[in-house]
């Protein structure tokens, strides 16, 4: 029995002298160390027979604790939690201490058992998060947003002096510090209350996401409040809300917005008004233009041939200026589209050439192409907006050139993989350009000189629609220009040559007035004169069989009936538009749908894709030339033949 007790005492001595904390037996009969374990010896530097019988009043040394000891008795009862206390070290160095004591006796001896922990780094880590505490303080109150921070239990651990400010929040509401009385406070002083209430309340749902919510107050000030998690290790243990004075931002943004919705109504008013004065003027030069074509085809003298050239020349200026504005709006907006499909890109400058080639030789002008063998027939590409580019060009060119020659060329820059870089030049012998107005050449309604464009005239804008035209093809135009001798400008654009095409035009060249002869026509068009210019040039080209609508209902019940081939369809008419006869005649169960092409004064692009979106197979924009009417003659001819 005396063998067992004494293994079990030198196993809890071993278990005392393997803990980290000191610890000692007293013995209160004499109040010298009976036991002192491995931490004792090792951080207070004593040998374990120096420590032995030393009066523990030599060790712990501290007034505080000679005191203590100095008023134990031999039959007290000892009881101290965590008391502060201060160790000697061997070398005589005072260590403070953090004690707890608790008596036992053993046997008919009473005995004080001391646990202690050395406070030495607890009281540096405190210094240490004092320290960071200030500084954190600071940076709070030196921040410009306010910070207001809740614990996971719901109590208010920390606001700064910007946040109570900028809420106007009252001295009772701070000092009660109640998170609920705080809460209603600050929703209460929105603008809208509920919104904020929402944001509040959301907090329990959305857990650690950041969330933010802009805060409008009854004095106009405007906050922009932050929800953000705070985390520690085993999750979320709070929130904190930051608050920004976001006044100044949001009135500039609301300006911005406000201006920009000034001038998005600026901007549709004077699509509106372009709009309507293209039709208004477009109306009446598709009257000008066709009887001046038409009477040009009359037996005339040769006094009044030259009248009627006149009046076709001033009516063609007259269009290009129009167009040139038209245009311009669509880039200034932003609605300029490219309609890419196949296009013969020789047969397109031969066509140039041909058509500016008569006005050349009637100037006494050298006019001259040539296309490289290494240009492919066939690309993809928007026909109308590289012709624009090309007839701009030329026909500066032929402006302000007096004498001698124009030469236009066409070449292959670089092959790329599928596609290639295609470049187009037109060169004459003109006025030239001197070095220092160059620059102003691809500016809208700008010349290069005011005398310049006192005589010759213009509206400054085809420059810069080409130049705007080819960066829409991933190309660019440039100049080489000297004054008094001559102009070259260069264009370059990327493109995709194809196949397949190669016998088409000589397909659509073969077409012959007789396909068409027997189609069945329906002009749809209110205006008298236009009426009579288009029964006039169908007759031109041998189409006799052709009817009148002068309205919308008229055009639905005429063409509804089943009875045309092709109706020629206005946009605007009294009664109904051509786009709501459309709808309805393509919504009839009809044994076979006419071919429906627009033949309008509206010539913007959201003019056209309404036309198509309303069933329309093909838009022609008046002025129409007889060519543009003979090619929608071959494609309802061809329609109704497939």
């Amino acid at each position: 029995m005396t063998s067992t007790l004494t293994s079990i005492e030198t196993l809890h001595a071993r278990m005392l002298d393997q803990c980290a904390e000191i610890m000692l037996a007293v013995d209160l009969s004499t109040l010298t160390i009976a036991f002192a374990n491995m931490a004792t010896r090792r951080r207070l530097g004593f040998a374990h027979q120096q420590l032995i019988g030393m009066p523990i009043t030599d060790l712990e040394c501290g007034l505080d604790g000679i005191m203590f000891w100095q008023g134990i008795t031999t039959d007290s009862l000892v009881e101290i939690d965590r008391a502060s206390t201060e160790f000697c070290h061997v070398d005589g160095d005072l260590i403070p201490m953090e004690k707890t004591v608790r008596t036992c006796r053993i046997g008919d001896q009473n005995y004080a058992l001391i646990s202690a922990t050395d406070i030495v780094n607890l009281q540096d880590a405190e210094e240490k998060l004092a320290l960071v505490t200030s500084r954190l303080k600071s940076i709070l109150e030196s921040t410009a947003d306010g910070i207001l921070a809740i614990d996971g239990l719901g109590n208010i651990v920390g606001m700064n002096r910007t946040f109570s400010r900028m809420w106007d929040i009252p001295e009772s509401i701070l000092l009660e510090s109640s998170v609920s009385s705080l809460l209603t406070y600050l929703t209460n002083s929105a603008r809208v209350p509920s919104s904020l209430q929402e944001f509040f309340d959301a907090d329990n749902s959305f857990g650690e996401e950041v969330r933010s919510l802009i805060v409008e107050l009854p004095n106009d000030k405007v906050l922009e409040l932050k929800s953000n998690p705070q985390m520690v290790a085993h999750g979320m243990s709070g929130r904190v809300y930051s608050c920004s004075d976001v006044t100044v931002r949001v009135k500039a943004e609301r300006s911005a917005h406000a201006a920009k919705e000034e001038a998005d109504r600026a901007n549709q008013a004077k699509s509106v008004f372009l709009a309507s004065m293209s039709h208004e003027i477009r109306t009446p030069m598709n009257g000008l233009l066709g009887m001046s074509a038409l009477l040009a085809d009359t037996p005339l003298t040769q006094e009044q041939q030259e009248y009627v050239n006149t009046i076709r020349t001033c009516g063609d200026h007259l269009l290009g200026l129009i167009n040139d504005i038209l245009d311009y709006s669509k880039i200034e907006a932003g609605k300029l589209e490219l309609h890419l499909g196949p296009l013969n890109i020789r047969e397109l400058f031969f066509q140039a050439e041909a058509t500016a080639h008569y006005q050349a030789n009637q100037r006494g002008l050298k006019m001259d192409l040539e296309i490289a063998d290494s240009v492919p027939a066939w690309i993809e590409g928007d026909e109308l907006r590289l012709r624009q580019i090309l007839l701009n060009l030329i026909g500066n060119a032929l402006k302000f050139t007096s004498s001698g020659a124009i030469h236009i060329r066409l070449g292959l820059q670089q092959r790329m993989g599928d596609q290639v870089r295609l470049f187009g030049e037109v060169e004459d012998t003109g006025i030239g350009i001197r070095q220092d107005k160059q620059e102003r050449l691809f500016r809208p309604f700008s010349q290069a000189d005011a005398a310049i464009a006192e005589r010759f005239g213009g509206t400054g804008l085809g420059l810069a629609i080409c130049d705007n035209l080819i960066r829409a093809m991933h190309g660019n135009i440039q100049v080489k220009s000297a004054e008094g001798k001559g102009s070259l400008f260069h264009f370059e654009w990327i493109a995709k040559p194809i196949s397949g095409h190669e016998n088409e035009i000589n397909e659509l060249s073969s077409q012959d007035a007789t396909a068409c002869s027997d189609l069945r026509v329906l002009v749809a068009e209110d205006n008298n004169i236009n009426q009579r210019l288009v029964m006039a040039v169908l007759s031109k080209l041998g189409v006799t069989n052709v009817d009148i609508a002068s309205d919308g209902m008229e055009a639905l019940s005429l063409g509804g009936s089943g009875n045309y081939d092709l109706i020629l369809m206005d946009m605007h008419m009294p009664n109904m538009s051509g786009i709501d006869a459309t709808r309805q005649i393509r919504s009839l169960m009809l044994p076979r749908q006419p071919f429906i092409a627009a033949l309008t004064a509206n010539a913007f692009e959201d003019d056209r894709n309404a036309c198509f979106e309303a069933g329309m197979n093909e838009f022609l924009a008046k002025p129409f030339t007889r060519e543009d009417l003979q090619a929608v003659l071959a494609l309802a001819a061809k329609t109704r033949s497939a």
